[in-house]
């Protein structure tokens, strides 16, 4: 049985929610709150003038740039978060673009955080605008698991004048995929014993992490829906998706055992990237090489600082028509070294190169992250490693004392000539002067 948000209500609903909270609590209640068109309607609230007008939220506007956030007014046109603003100007030309405020955007996420926190301790927060919460232990305080996200549905609108939209399910993955059934302003309950029924009719890009990619690859075998893809044997999706098939099959059948992590508990992270989008899409290698050397350094430098050592690393290319592709290579040894990450990056980038296809954006990540209290000595030999590591070290210090861009490597100063009076193919040929 899955209940949907009507005009009715909680008082006036007692019958269903009354059998809907006795189920619930012989299991696990996860809520999963989405606030509707976060910075959008953020931007539209603080402007009476925006109010029911399609409102995209980017970067600078008059720079090249992608969408945040657009209002649902935008999204009738087909615009969506990802998009460019060249596009998104395209698909709806009276839109308005707003500039993104993160500090506003972050201090009416912290007054959602503490709206939730009246509910459960047990609230983690899956970004800036969606929070898990773990109400098992708080029904016999606040009543049924929909009279609780009632209420928090009333005292977001009241006290932020903004809306969301909530899923009530046994555990994450469902809660999440019920909250964006029904949007704006939905309530969706699925429950304990009827998961199946609730995702055998959905498209299969509704599971969580399936995306255009991956939608291709199951086209191919003939799943569409949830249901199809439940049919599939869990040996034919590891055989065409690896680890990730494993995940699929579960999710198929509604299984996700994760818990809520609180927000109070600090989570490991599992990589840590950076990426640049060029002001001109870039043809010339060069240029391109001595970007993800700056992002190498960058990355490298925030594994030494965290105390973690990557044991892969993943290069990402956005071409010139928004086509994006990842390439992933395992490290011989885990290393937070520049030196090491570069190298792996730089391979992967010559092997994906087409001087035909210029980069609109290049970013590197390091993944597989483990613990560690030293550098790795193991990139040549261990003399060459260790002056490689106090050079490396005194960088650090250099850094710590004077700023990021206070020493770096030369052959990524001039890494940007479409920003400096460049090409598309790269840098122009310095002036002679007399």
């Amino acid at each position: 049985m899955v209940l949907a948000h009507s005009l009715e209500t909680p008082q006036e609903q007692t019958g269903c929610c009354a059998s809907a909270n006795i189920r619930m609590r012989k299991e696990r209640t996860i809520l999963h709150i989405d606030m509707d068109c976060f910075f959008a309607a953020i931007e539209q609230r603080d402007n009476p003038n925006l109010r029911n007008r399609p409102v995209i939220v980017c970067g600078d506007p008059q720079r090249r740039s992608v969408v945040s956030t657009a209002s649902y007014e935008a999204r009738r046109f087909g615009v969506t978060s990802g998009n460019s603003v060249f596009l998104a100007r395209l698909r709806c030309p009276d839109a308005v673009f707003v500039e993104g405020n993160p500090d506003k955007y972050l201090f009416a996420s912290t007054r959602m955080v503490k709206i939730l926190k009246d509910y459960t301790p047990q609230v983690e927060l899956f970004s800036v605008d969606e929070a898990f919460l773990d109400i098992t232990g708080s029904t016999r305080l606040f009543g049924s698991s929909e009279n609780v996200a009632w209420s928090i549905k009333r005292r977001i609108r009241e006290e932020l004048d903004l809306g969301c939209s909530i899923g009530i399910a046994p555990n994450k993955l469902l809660a999440k995929i019920a909250s964006g059934l029904h949007k704006p302003d939905g309530l969706t309950v699925v429950l304990p014993g009827e998961e199946q029924s609730f995702l055998d009719n959905l498209p299969v890009e509704k599971l969580w992490g399936v995306g255009e990619k991956t939608q291709r690859v199951l086209a191919k075998l003939g799943v569409r829906t949830v249901f199809d893809l439940r049919l599939v044997p869990r040996e034919v999706l590891v055989q065409y998706f690896g680890v990730v098939g494993d995940c699929l099959y579960l999710m198929a059948r509604g299984i996700d055992q994760s818990p809520v992590i609180p927000y109070y508990q600090p989570q490991e992270p599992k990589s840590m990237g950076h990426e640049f989008t060029f002001a001109r899409d870039v043809a010339n290698v060069d240029c391109a090489l001595a970007t993800l050397l700056s992002l190498s350094d960058k990355v490298a430098r925030r594994l030494r600082q965290d105390g973690w050592l990557a044991a892969s690393v993943t290069l990402k290319l956005r071409f010139a028509d928004f086509k994006t592709i990842t390439r992933s290579s395992t490290l011989r040894t885990p290393t937070n070294w520049d030196r090491a990450i570069f190298a792996q990056a730089k391979s992967l980038l010559l092997s994906a190169w087409d001087r035909r296809r210029p980069l609109r954006l290049i970013g590197v990540t390091a993944g597989r992250l483990i613990r560690s209290t030293d550098l790795q000595l193991e990139l040549f030999d261990l003399e060459r490693a260790e002056r490689y590591r106090r050079v490396v070290e005194a960088v650090d210090r250099i850094r710590d004392r004077f700023g990021e861009r206070a020493i770096g490597y030369a052959a990524s100063l001039g890494r940007y000539p479409a920003m400096r009076g460049g090409t598309r193919f790269g840098p122009r040929r310095p002036i002679k002067r007399a």
